[in-house]
């Protein structure tokens, strides 16, 4: 019994490196999984372990890395690499999906919202779509797309003017054949202050009743409130040719890490008006490379 248990052992050398470089790690605590069997890699990294047999799982541990497991199968070399571990927020990283209400044109729609991991030093993307209707003749259709973080320069200690860019487009369909839609193009100007102020360029079109397309300047600002409770408020006109549009909105965030958003809107142009209200939750995505996991 005593010979077949020892010519059953394995005796498993190797290296163990930091995942994305060939730095070899010292002091990593090699153990075979659920004995007290235990060595370390040595300055170079390099480890020596002899287990039961092929079904041992070798576990691999240091401080500030990713743990990890391997089944020793029928190998007797096994370089692997442990991963740094990473406390990574995804602040940036949002999806958020909303459930709102009409009071005036449009009882029943959607809204889904998401921004994207920072690229190039601050910059970030955001979107958005929505979609109101009543089931029948009205709808309200209106799609975002905005590219923020752009540093201008600084202008004195911890104030520095960040420009962001942003697109809009919405479209309206009454139940008089009244159809129309409006694109904006906008700029958003940041003075590390809680404001942002819009500035941009808009033209309506109308499709059934054959008025020409007009152009417009747009207006605006956006301020946000941490005390009492975390508020977002902006609004925005466009003046137009004999035609104004108007926009605004405050939304708040509730519940644990904020999850929870809700929001109200306001918005009237040529003879339209809605009111809307919403609610909705807020997700953190990460991608692969950003988990803590193999």
């Amino acid at each position: 019994m005593l010979t077949n248990v020892i010519y059953s052992q394995i005796t498993i050398t190797g290296v163990v490196f930091e995942e994305g470089d060939t730095l070899s790690i010292p002091c990593v605590i090699i153990t075979e999984k659920g004995t007290s069997n235990t060595v370390n890699t040595d300055i170079n990294g390099a480890y020596t372990i002899t287990v039961r047999d092929s079904t041992s799982t070798l576990v691999y541990s240091f401080i500030g890395f990713v743990t990890r497991e391997i089944i020793v199968g029928n190998r007797v070399l096994i370089n692997t690499t442990l991963k740094p571990f990473v406390i990574y927020e995804g602040r940036n990283q949002k999806l958020r999906l909303f459930l709102k209400s009409g009071l005036i044109q449009n009882p029943v729609g959607g809204q889904f919202e998401f921004s994207t991991p920072t690229f190039i030093n601050a910059l970030n993307i955001y979107g958005g779509i929505g979609y109101q209707s009543n089931f029948k003749d009205n709808e309200y259709f209106d799609a975002s797309l905005s590219l923020v973080g752009v540093r201008l320069g600084k202008i004195a200690d911890y104030y520095y003017v960040d420009v962001g860019a942003e697109s809009n487009y919405r479209h309206i369909k009454k139940s008089n054949k009244n159809e129309f839609s409006v694109f904006s193009i906008e700029a958003k100007w940041w003075l590390s202050l809680p404001f942002v102020l819009f500035t941009g360029y808009s033209q309506i079109n109308f499709e059934d009743d054959g008025k020409d397309a007009k152009n417009g300047l747009t207006l605006g600002g956006e301020f946000w409130f941490s005390k009492p409770m975390s508020v977002r408020v902006n609004g925005k006109a466009t003046l137009f040719n004999g035609l104004t549009e108007y926009q605004a909105e405050a939304r708040t965030r509730f519940g644990k890490f904020d999850r929870y958003h809700s929001f109200i809107k306001y918005y009237n142009i040529n003879g339209y008006s809605e009111l809307s209200l919403g609610v909705g939750v807020e997700f953190t995505y990460l991608f692969k490379h950003q988990r803590n996991e193999y």
